[in-house]
């Protein structure tokens, strides 16, 4: 279905994909059996489906995604998101201008982030089973590491961000600041 530009839509489908693209205001997105993509949306984003991936793509609005079996994939984003799958890897990667924060959930899956240049706070990593790794440019911000765990302050006033995952490796990189440091 192709629909003119809107200030805000809901798509909701039983057996089948979503996919959204260049639209504006908030954008609710379900499935129950599909994959979910939504690209270049302006205006916040909430993505929900049962058995099947979610990507978000060139949105710089906060982000809700929720999926049960199926991997999260967000790239080029800017606003805050939130990320919860069940059986599936969580991969994101911010815009340089984003700040966060971020909460990342999965059960058996891999998380991993590339921050941008601006993004601020604290993160906290966790994993039950599997370990965490951070890139070299972040060790002079650890505040505190383990072989499943870090805890990471990026400095500044930002909001304080959270990746878990019960089954899986967790990674965070940050490309380098305009003065060549991690932090």
């Amino acid at each position: 279905i192709r629909i003119p530009d809107a200030h805000g839509v809901t798509l909701k489908t039983t057996n089948g994909g979503v996919t959204l693209r260049g639209l504006s205001g908030p954008a609710s997105l379900a499935s129950t059996n599909g994959r979910i993509e939504c690209v270049d949306q302006d205006g916040p984003v909430e993505a929900a489906t049962t058995n099947g991936s979610i990507a978000l793509r060139g949105i710089a609005h906060d982000m809700q995604a929720k999926t049960t079996n199926g991997s999260i994939d967000a790239r080029d984003i800017e606003g805050s998101l939130t990320a919860r799958t069940t059986n599936g890897a969580i991969t994101v990667r911010l815009r340089d201008a984003c700040v966060g924060p971020l909460d990342l959930q999965s059960t058996n899956g891999r998380i991993d982030v590339s921050a941008g240049a601006s993004f601020t706070g604290r993160l906290t990593a966790r994993t039950t089973n599997g370990g965490v790794t951070i890139s070299d440019s972040l060790r002079p911000c650890l505040v505190e590491q383990g072989r499943r765990s870090a805890v990471i302050e990026f400095g500044g006033d930002g909001r304080a961000s959270s990746l878990r995952t019960t089954n899986g490796k967790v990674r965070i990189e940050r490309r380098l600041l305009p003065d060549g440091r991690g932090c």
